[in-house]
């Protein structure tokens, strides 16, 4: 009858326990456009797909910039393409849960959903995004730094090099492939009048 009791106990208190996760990676990849950026947060499995929430700054270290917008990209279950560990991509460590840390400690499982926000009409330059305690509203996307009061900021400059430039349309390499044909054209009647004159 104890060992009832107890087991009921056990079973009472996981029940009013609630399910819960914390953001416990941050990174950044290049926007759909030049001069674009996307955040990506990460957190451990929460046991179902949960909703997109939570806001975060991006600030301008080299220059003067400043924007706050909600995350709107996702819910995720794949890693996002362009995610590299420690290069792009840094997670919070276990317990005093300090960031950042360039592999994936695997907490309560690892990371397995992601959502994700872009900034656009970003000048090249160096800046810093933080979500601090605020990638989330509930426990889910909350920041881990919560539980080790230790915020997580990625720092990141954006140049010619590491800015998406686009890819071309097919209608837009068609009206390249013309123009090339124009001024070949030219330039080839160009040399023949030069040798008629001659």
């Amino acid at each position: 009858m104890k060992f009832a009791y107890l087991l009921a106990g056990i079973a009472l208190a996981a029940a009013s326990v609630p399910a819960a996760a914390h953001t416990t990676s941050l990174g950044y990849v290049p926007g759909s456009v030049n001069g674009s950026v996307i955040i990506w947060a990460g957190h451990y499995s929460h046991g179902d797909l949960p909703s997109v929430e939570g806001i975060g700054t991006l600030t301008g270290v080299s220059l003067t910039y400043s924007s706050t917008k909600p995350f709107s990209i996702g819910v995720v279950s794949s890693k996002p393409t362009g995610l590299v560990d420690g290069k792009n991509n840094f997670f919070w460590s276990a317990a005093p849960y300090i960031f950042p840390q360039n592999v994936d400690p695997t907490l309560f499982g690892g990371v397995v959903q992601w959502q994700g926000v872009e900034f656009t009409g970003l000048a090249a330059g160096t800046y810093d995004y933080t979500c601090g305690n605020t990638c989330g509203t509930s426990a889910e996307w909350d920041s881990l730094s919560t539980a080790g009061g230790n915020g997580g900021t990625v720092r990141f400059t954006l140049t010619n090099g590491d800015i998406n430039p686009g890819v071309p349309e097919p209608a837009t390499w068609g009206m390249m492939l013309v123009g090339f044909g124009v001024v070949g054209a030219t330039m080839r009647r160009r040399a023949s009048n030069v040798t008629l004159a001659a």
